[in-house]
């Protein structure tokens, strides 16, 4: 019942971004990543541009399995 949908998860994810200040100042289409987000998208990498970040989200939330509908 607490499930969340994916807009749901991508929109959290961006406003933790937005809150940590990891969007580039002067390129608005480049993240850095801090150990948190290196941790939760298992990414060895400093930073991305924002549709690679996007896509690794997107693509994280594939990979963890849903609530069981036994």
């Amino acid at each position: 019942d607490d499930a969340i949908g994916d807009r749901e998860i991508t929109r959290r994810v961006w406003a933790y971004v937005v809150e940590q200040d990891l969007q580039d100042a002067e390129d608005h289409a480049y993240v850095y990543l801090d150990d948190a987000l290196r941790s939760a998208l298992d990414i060895d990498a400093d930073g991305m541009p924002t549709i690679e970040f996007t896509d690794c989200v997107v693509s994280q939330m594939r990979r963890v399995p849903g609530p069981s509908n036994a």
